[in-house]
């Protein structure tokens, strides 16, 4: 961290700032997992109807990390971070006081949103005055490994303030962290107008060559930055924010998602089929719009062209299906079905975190001498011995039994992200940093997304020991396929 000292003014006391800020979102990812229970019956409601409770942050997030760092481009990663961080006091106010579920619904979005504003904005501010090479992989890897803490950590601290309060407490616990991340970044960071290292020429933003993904290229209708074409000069005004803020793809996103779940859980009665329908049709005509969209929410084109970055957001989403699944499914369980209190249960996903948390520095030297390939061969090999450990665990089972397999499954939490986020920097073109980081908090939240789909599938109205080994076998033949791509795939070569 020293490297970056003689570039970012306050380099420590900014990336505090920033670390702050970027844990809210994946925290708030996995906190809310052991509520689930207390929420449905506080509310009065099914785990069907607490589950978009849940769903809605993963589909604001989806949809708005791309977006909000689109923005951070625009109007400055200072500007979008603080104001993140606003949103962020706003949504906690509203959702410790909901009362019924589209209220805590629309709190968790808005939530969502503030949130999704620190990565983008973080992975920018960095970016402009962080010289490429060791510094930034560091600084950058810093910041998506506090990603991961904040979501195993999640649950630890959910079910603590489950304990010692009630779940409401846990929107209070977003107040002092966008407090201080919001105070910091906003006084200690340098300003949006203020010329950082990729502001000069010989920057990373000069060296990406202009068809490189990522690098601003024309396209129908406007440029990549929102300039019309031509050169005429920015768009203002709301024609600025439709088209930086590509108001098409994210609708058709959200519109297909939303009824792709509405069918798989059958919420509706009767409905399955025509949602179905207008899940595909919606689905088709969004690839169709991002296809040709002047700045794509979702960018299959630089996708297309870098077939290295679709391989690492592959096996990313997929073990992000295992990560969820385990988040949303081993507290509950538990709690319900093990008959665990809940500061047990706290407790003893505190052992995830902690493992985690703790496997970051031999993990960093152990990928230096390893190479990619073996290391992520053995972090997803753990995470498959993990899973399997879960299968004799039962409602006669010691705390201990479950404990001891959330420690396991700590050490391939700190291996396999940290090693997927070397390789995502390693195949980003050159100049394409921040795009491929959005792909990579995409690939993690359509994976939270599936978990949960197969969470409320399987699970139904309540959790049960049958549903739990049905939970499980998912994870281990998720996992299998996991390994598979692993096996499969060549380790990136650095961007071009």
């Amino acid at each position: 961290m020293l490297g970056i000292m003689p570039t970012l003014p306050h380099a420590r006391l900014v990336l505090a700032g920033l670390s702050l800020g970027t844990m809210l979102n994946p925290l708030n990812s996995t906190m809310i997992t052991v509520a689930v229970i207390a929420i449905a019956g506080d509310l009065g409601a099914t785990f069907v109807e607490v589950s978009w409770v849940v769903t809605v942050f993963y589909l604001v997030s989806c949809t708005a990390q791309p977006v909000l760092g689109r923005f951070a481009d625009r109007y400055g990663p200072q500007r979008i971070f603080v104001s993140g961080m606003l949103v962020v006091l706003i949504a906690a106010v509203w959702g410790s006081l909901a009362r019924d579920i589209v209220g805590l619904s629309a709190a968790r979005g808005l939530l969502a949103l503030g949130t999704a504003c620190a990565y983008p904005s973080a992975v920018n501010l960095l970016g402009r005055w962080v010289r490429p090479g060791p510094d930034s992989v560091r600084a950058l890897g810093g910041i998506q490994v506090v990603n991961f803490l904040g979501m195993a950590l999640g649950p630890a601290l959910g079910g603590l303030a489950l304990a010692l309060f009630d779940w409401s407490a846990q929107f209070w616990l977003n107040i002092p962290l966008a407090l201080g991340a919001g105070i910091i970044v906003a006084l200690a960071a340098p300003r949006d107008s203020a010329r950082g290292y990729s502001a000069a020429s010989t920057g990373p933003a000069a060296e990406a060559p202009a068809d490189a993904p990522g690098a601003d290229t024309s396209a129908p209708g406007g440029t990549r930055d929102g300039t019309d074409r031509g050169g005429r000069g920015p768009r203002r005004g709301l024609l600025a924010v439709f088209f930086t803020a590509d108001v098409p793809g994210v609708l058709g996103f959200s519109l297909a998602m939303s009824a792709l779940i509405l069918a798989l859980l059958d919420s509706v009665p009767g409905m399955r089929a025509p949602l179905a329908v207008l899940a595909v049709g919606a689905g088709v005509l969004f690839v169709l719009w991002e296809l040709r969209a002047p700045v794509p929410v979702l960018d299959l084109r630089a996708l297309r062209a870098n077939p290295a970055l679709l391989m690492v957001l592959l096996q990313f989403g997929l073990f992000n299906v295992v990560f969820y699944l385990v988040l949303f499914g081993f507290p509950p369980f538990l709690e319900a079905v093990v008959g665990m209190p809940v500061a047990q249960v706290g407790l003893c996903m505190a052992a995830l975190a902690v493992v985690s948390a703790s496997m970051v520095a031999p993990a960093t030297r152990l990928l230096g001498r390893w190479g990619l390939r073996r290391f992520l061969v053995l972090g997803s090999a753990i995470l498959l011995l993990g899973v399997v450990v879960l299968l004799p665990i039962g409602t006669g089972s010691a705390w201990w039994l479950s404990a001891l397999a959330l420690v396991l499954l700590g050490v391939p939490y700190g291996l396999i992200p940290l090693g997927l986020n070397q390789a995502m920097f390693t195949a980003a073109r050159v100049g394409a940093a921040g795009v491929a980081a959005g792909l990579f908090q995409l690939a993690r939240y359509l994976g939270a997304v599936v978990a949960m789909v197969i969470m409320a599938v399987i699970v139904g109205d309540a959790i049960s020991p049958a549903g739990w080994m049905s939970l499980v076998v998912a994870m281990i033949v998720v996992t299998g396929l996991g390994i598979l791509l692993v096996l499969a795939s060549r380790p990136p070569r650095a961007g071009r």
